[in-house]
This record gives C-alpha cells, sequence and structure tokens, in this order.
C-alpha cells in the first residue's frame, strides 16, 4: 500500500515582499492611525483614539538596563570623595575630625549650670522666632490662670516645627523610662546624638539620657521673652511629650525628615 506523496514548500524568511505587499511609513503618514481604522470596530473614531491614547506617547518595548551593584557603590564611593573635598575646601570639620579632636568632649569642671544658662536664654528666643509666639500681654493677663485670656497658636502646627527644631540649649527631662533610674533627670541640652541627649543638670553634673525607649518633657513659653532680658516671665508654660523612639536622628537629620503623625505605642 502506497500513499500519496505531498510536497512541502521552502519558505525563505529574508527574501524580499512581492510588489504591492510593502507599506511605506513615514512621519507624515504613520502606521498606527490606518491600523486602528482598519482593526476599531465601526462606532468608534480611530482618529480620537489615537489623538487621545496614543499619538505622542512612547511604548518602551524592553526593560531598562539597570546599573550594576558595583556601579551604584562606585558611583556612591565618589559622592562621598566629593563632598569630603568641599568640606576641607571650604574648612568644615567633619564628624570624624571633631571626634578625634575632642570637640564634644565636655570637662567634668566646665559642666556646669551657670556656663550653659545664657545658652538657654538664646534658644528661648530662637523657639519664639520659630514657632511666631505672640509678644508678652500686661502682666495681669500675663499671670492669669484664665485660659479664656490667653491667645494660643496652633497646637498641630507648632508640634510639626518642635520635632524639628534645634534643641541644643533646651531644658528637657524625662517623663517615663524602662529604665526608671532615669525618670526625672533633666537639664540644659548641651549635645544631641542620634541616640542620645548629653545635658547638664542644675546640680553641675553631666548626664547621658538615652533617647531609646524614653519620654521627655520639653517646656516652651506660651509667649516670647521680653526683649532684652531672654528669661522667662513667670507666665504660663506648654508642656510637650518627646517620643524618644520617633527621634533617634542626629538634629541635621531630624530638621530636614518628614515626620508622619500616627499613632504611638506608650512605654
Amino acid at each position: 500500500m502506497s500513499g500519496a506523496s505531498t510536497s512541502t514548500a521552502v519558505i525563505d524568511p529574508y527574501a524580499p515582499f512581492s510588489q504591492g505587499k510593502t507599506i511605506q511609513l513615514s512621519s507624515a503618514s504613520p502606521f498606527l492611525p490606518r491600523y486602528l481604522a482598519s482593526t476599531l470596530p465601526p462606532h468608534t473614531s480611530p482618529s480620537h483614539v489615537y489623538n487621545t491614547r496614543l499619538r505622542g506617547k512612547l511604548l518602551i518595548l524592553d526593560n531598562p538596563l539597570r546599573e550594576s551593584r558595583s556601579a551604584q557603590l562606585k558611583q556612591e564611593r565618589a559622592a562621598k570623595r566629593e563632598a569630603e573635598k568641599q568640606r576641607r575646601v571650604q574648612g568644615v570639620m567633619g564628624r570624624r575630625e571633631a571626634k578625634r579632636l575632642g570637640v564634644w568632649e565636655l570637662r567634668k569642671e566646665d559642666a556646669k549650670w551657670a556656663l550653659f544658662l545664657p545658652i538657654h536664654h538664646l534658644w528661648l528666643g530662637y523657639i519664639a522666632e520659630l514657632l511666631q509666639l505672640p509678644p508678652p500681654p500686661s502682666d495681669d493677663i500675663l499671670h492669669s490662670t484664665d485660659p479664656s485670656k490667653h491667645r494660643l497658636p496652633s497646637v498641630p502646627g507648632t508640634q510639626a516645627k518642635l520635632v524639628k527644631a534645634d534643641l541644643h540649649g533646651s531644658i528637657l527631662s524625662v517623663k517615663r523610662a524602662k529604665n526608671a533610674d532615669l525618670v526625672g533627670r533633666g537639664g540644659i541640652v548641651v549635645h544631641e546624638t542620634e541616640n542620645t541627649f548629653k545635658v547638664v543638670t542644675a546640680k553641675d553634673e553631666l548626664k547621658v539620657l538615652p533617647k531609646r525607649n524614653s519620654v521627655f518633657t520639653l517646656r516652651v513659653p506660651v509667649y516670647a521673652v521680653r526683649p532684652g532680658t531672654g528669661e522667662e516671665d513667670g507666665g504660663p508654660m506648654w508642656e510637650f511629650e518627646l517620643y524618644g523612639n520617633q527621634v533617634c536622628f542626629r538634629s541635621s537629620e531630624r530638621a530636614s525628615r518628614k515626620f508622619k503623625f500616627k499613632e504611638t505605642i506608650e512605654l
């Protein structure tokens, strides 16, 4: 028994198209409008679809090339070297050099409350300008215990500014902490690091207060200090709670960071 023989035509994929099968494409007569006119349903407008959804759009046919990790590290090291070079040119001391020279080391005999109290007075003027505190009123209103007589700034706006404020010179005290020995300690902030506040107490002692697992109290006068005095007038004060777990940053990093309002788990 013999079957019918069949022959298979050989197709050359590289052969040129026959006459009449080629399409000339140009910017004056693009391909897509003609293609849409031949494929879209009759009730749609091909020109409207092309102008609103396709005209001027770019279609990525492949994933963009990504830099290798080694190239990224090389760029980061080059950027650090350039930043270090600019620091030297400008005469700015870096953190490593400052630590090596002991710039932030406070001698025990220099830890005096009276020595840093003028810095606290300067901080009061700084925070009054930052929070745009109103000038002090007359003495009868200043010492009044009636809240309706005091014109208070916006509390949410004040909180947003306080978390970014420079706290060097402020008076902080520990309100709550997992380490019970820290509760009640406080003083004038002389140095803020990523994880600690260094304060000078009223007893002329230098204390290091860890931020982690601690809640601090920050007192801010409701009114700006009187010009030329730099001291509180015994008027009303605001008390803000500062959660140490949320501010474990250096002062410069905290000033440029965007904080989001969210619930905080108390200690």
